[in-house]
């Protein structure tokens, strides 16, 4: 009999050994205060997390064992299948999800292989490098306003940043200087910085600053600049809108298929999938949205849904490309940019008519293939252009025109019903079809007057 009892007591103590930590949403915040924890977010339904828990539990032995790293760091976990709601309040958008955080606040998430190994270099690289104290990865103050220097530029190459481009001697860069101060103070999910560019020169050229006060959201490869009102709440909003997660997680697919906009739906990714799309949802998550959605029953695919029926991805193309081809919604404000598809234009008197024939005008829309592009302007907010440009009258609740960006021509289709469009814009194509050429593409663009 002691021969067993030793081997059921050596069993216990190695169950405890490698167990991990588990933490909820009301012990969260307390739990990873202080030091580095590694945090493991799954689900005991989950294969992938089924399958990773043998290598986390190893990872935390080793850890165990590590003098240096066992001081500094500590491994957790939060199941999402009881917590559900507070996953995702944390942005995890697939399970299991790794995220390294330093003193409550996250690091870096984990995107790699899931082995022993690379976890271990995983830490060693975010772990070890800070705890070595290196000049580049200074710790960031949230609510404070951060001054980029030639020490810690490269920080800027990790998180959320909104960065003021600035010179001493401007004016409107002084004006601007105590909203700045202030949205700093505020806008605590992102790091508010500024660059003196008369001091690190070197800085600005490398983001092509040519003018001041400029003014760039900037995470990881994903740039975009403002030009709007320098008010408190329109910097906010700016703010908001840029910062919002890259892609969000669903249980079911019938959660998305009733939505607006264009919808990009990854199902079942592997990890270099999950990491491209990841990648390029970040370029364009302002002008669409992008999910997850694991299903055990389904295979790997990437789906874009713009009306009822979803258009499936497929290998032979580039990803990024794909998406850019297929980001428009079926029906869209009518801005002309570098755009050599025909356009089926939509004015309309005012917002009243636009949501009375909205519905009609969009399942038109998904009959056609995306070579045409179906755009509305309300005429109410663009009166000069509508009228100057387009020769819209405003005694009409609407008009329907046909527009050739190649030659800038319009033309004018008198129904909007699916036949009639196809019809007319066969004709328009061919050039049996009256056409008014007012070089539009140079008139159009601007500010509504």
């Amino acid at each position: 009999m002691k021969p067993l009892t030793f081997i059921v007591w050596a069993l216990h103590i190695l169950v405890i050994y490698t167990e991990i930590i588990e933490i909820d949403p009301q012990s969260f915040s307390s739990s990873i205060s202080e030091r580095f924890h590694l945090v493991k977010y799954y689900s005991p339904d989950c294969i992938h997390c089924q399958e990773f828990r043998p290598i986390y539990e190893q990872f935390d032995e080793k850890i165990k064992k590590n003098e240096s790293l066992s001081s500094t760091l500590k491994l957790n976990q939060v199941n999402c299948k009881l917590h559900n709601e507070f996953c995702r309040q944390m942005n995890v958008n697939g399970l299991p999800t790794i995220i390294l955080y330093k003193q409550g606040k996250p690091v870096s998430e984990f995107e790699d292989y899931r082995t022993v190994e690379k976890l271990t270099e995983f830490i060693e690289k975010n772990v070890n490098e800070d705890h070595d104290g290196g000049d580049t990865d200074l710790p960031v103050n949230p609510g404070h306003l951060i001054e980029i220097n030639t020490k810690n530029v490269n920080q800027i190459k990790e998180g959320r940043w909104f960065i003021k481009f600035f010179a001493p001697w401007c004016g409107h860069c002084k004006s601007l200087a105590p909203t700045w101060t202030e949205l700093a103070e505020k806008a605590t999910n992102v790091n508010v910085g500024d660059v003196d560019c008369e001091s690190f020169g070197d800085i600005c050229r490398k983001y092509g600053i040519n003018g001041y006060p400029t003014l760039i959201y900037i995470e990881r490869d994903y740039q975009s600049k403002y030009s709007g009102a320098r008010k408190l709440e329109d910097l906010l909003k700016f703010i908001e809108e840029n910062s919002k997660p890259f892609f969000k997680s669903v249980a079911k697919i019938e959660e998305i298929e009733n939505e607006k906009g264009t919808r990009f739906v990854l199902v079942n990714p592997t990890e270099d999938f999950k990491r491209r799309f990841k990648n390029t949802a970040l370029k364009y998550r302002t002008m669409a949205s992008f999910y997850i959605f694991n299903n055990s029953n389904s295979k790997s695919t990437l789906n874009v849904y713009k009306g009822k029926n979803p258009i499936t991805f497929e290998e032979s193309n580039k990803l990024e490309n794909w998406i850019k081809d297929h980001y428009l919604p079926i029906t869209s404000q009518f801005i002309l940019e570098d755009n050599k598809k025909w356009i089926v234009l939509l004015i309309v008197k005012n917002s009243e008519i636009l949501n009375s024939l909205e519905l009609k005008f969009k399942s038109i829309a998904e009959n056609f293939d995306r070579d045409v592009l179906f755009c509305y302007m309300n005429a109410n907010l663009y009166s000069q252009y509508s009228s100057n440009v387009f020769n819209f009258d405003s005694s009409y609740e609407w008009n329907l025109l046909a527009l050739n960006p190649n030659d800038e021509m319009f033309y004018k289709i008198d129904e909007i019903e699916i036949e009639n469009i196809k019809e007319n814009l066969h004709k328009a194509k061919s050039g049996d079809l009256f056409n008014n050429n007012n070089l539009f593409m140079e008139r159009v663009n601007g500010e509504p007057n």
